[in-house]
């Protein structure tokens, strides 16, 4: 087999043409009948494309991958390229095609007044399609959802927004089916227009699709109740809950209570009440498109216990019983990043301990969320302001864990501007964990 390889705005370097050969090997080794194969690495803006055209006897076949990191793009063209080997085989052995009896399809048979049930694997649906990635966008009205739907958008979705929740069944099951990638990274905005038992459905609907095969993930957005009224304040716009004898604050619970059914499914978090826009744009870019199929997001967030604990953690940690910089009237002003900040912490060895408590504890629930399927963590760290001892702990943590895992990020919510950054290990020759 003879493999060509071509990068568009990128430099194939020896390393990465090395990554491409061994991972393309494969289809050699499951089909000796491939004359040459061209693959064509590509960058544009946020994205990473990756894709191949594979010439066979008479016959062509092409795929094509997308992810936030080449690497990762590549590892996910090379599944797609082998499980078209091997349907093109099947095909070519068995007269049976697509639309025969047996193949792919979507019947019927629920109980009654339930959608169809989707059966994607056991019907074949996923020989193509296991690659498409589905996101339900919902949250709290004011929270930025219109935001976070625009940036998938720009960071090449097909969005829909408001769709009523009784037709994301038929929705899904219409783009799974169809041949084109138009429909591969989908995202649907979901919000309270609709009944309690439309909302109530999704959960159902969710765990038919992961159990299916499909990546579907839940992203819901929330705040603070004073952050929501603020925000209405200075828009002046309607609450869609809201009428004439109901007002903003009622209307808000009564939201809060619609959607719970959705939040409590949700596989990511986001708690927008002290972010700008911008750093939620950021958020979405990094810990939503640069996740890696199956691979673990992880976020260490640091935050002033005086503002509130964040909405969006699965663990919090207190650093408030550590030595504060904040009494040393020369660091006062500064931050857990400066060098003077620094030395301070680091000359107290219970900084250190403490440091080594939380990775040590960590490391002990991160396989329990792989083994659940689980794709997002969360990790927060207070201390009295976010200013100093927690911003110092966050970036120790995430150097520390950007060694072993690859999709790792930080922000500091106490910080003016704060955007989530990726992390440098200090470990150079990092290892990715499984």
């Amino acid at each position: 087999m003879q493999l060509s390889i071509t990068g568009h705005h990128v430099e194939v370097t020896p390393s990465l043409r090395s990554y491409v050969e061994k991972k393309l090997e494969r289809i050699g080794r499951h089909f000796d009948q491939v004359i040459d194969v061209h693959c064509v690495l590509t960058v544009e803006k946020l994205r990473q494309k990756a894709e191949a055209t594979l010439h066979v006897s008479g016959n062509d076949i092409h795929a094509e991958a997308t992810e936030g990191d080449m690497y990762a793009a590549i590892d996910l063209l090379a599944d797609k390229l082998d499980r078209c080997i091997k349907k093109y085989k099947e095909t070519h052995r068995s007269p049976r095609r697509r639309g025969a009896p047996g193949a792919a399809h979507v019947t019927g048979g629920g109980r009654t007044g339930r959608h169809p049930r989707l059966d994607l694997r056991a019907r074949g649906l996923l020989d193509d399609h296991c690659a498409v990635r589905i996101i339900i966008l919902s949250g709290l009205s004011g929270s930025g959802k219109s935001v976070a739907l625009h940036m998938l958008e720009d960071l090449g979705f097909y969005c829909i927004d408001n769709i009523p929740a009784a037709l994301l069944k038929p929705f899904i099951s219409y783009t799974v089916r169809r041949p084109e990638t138009t429909y591969e990274r989908t995202a649907v905005g979901l919000d309270a227009r609709n009944t309690a038992a439309e909302v109530a459905s999704v959960p159902e609907l969710v765990d038919e699709l992961k159990r299916s095969g499909l990546q579907c993930e839940v992203i819901f957005l929330i705040a603070t109740e004073d952050e929501l009224l603020r925000r209405f304040a200075e828009t002046r716009r309607k609450h869609p809950m809201s009428r004439s004898d109901v007002g903003l604050r009622e209307a808000m619970s009564m939201e809060r209570a619609l959607l719970e059914p959705v939040a409590s499914v949700a596989d990511l978090l986001i708690d927008t009440s002290r972010i700008s826009v911008h750093a939620l744009r950021d958020i979405i870019h990094k810990r939503i498109e640069q996740r890696s199929a199956g691979r673990l997001s992880i976020s260490f967030v640091s935050f002033g216990f005086k503002r509130g604990i964040p909405g969006d953690a699965d663990f919090v940690f207190d650093a408030r019983a550590l030595p504060n910089p904040y009494w040393e009237p020369g660091l006062r002003n500064l931050t857990g990043r400066d060098p003077e900040v620094i030395r301070f912490l680091e000359n107290h060895t219970n900084v250190a301990t403490l440091v080594a408590d939380i990775a040590r504890f960590m490391r002990g629930r991160i396989p329990e969320y792989q083994a659940s399927n689980r794709g997002y963590l969360t990790v927060a760290v207070g201390c009295t302001g976010g200013q100093h001892r927690s911003v110092y702990i966050v970036d120790r943590l995430a150097e520390e864990f950007a060694a072993e895992f690859r999709n790792v990020t930080a922000r500091h919510s106490g910080l003016p501007d704060a955007k989530l950054f990726k992390p440098r290990p200090r470990n150079a020759a990092a290892a990715e964990a499984p």
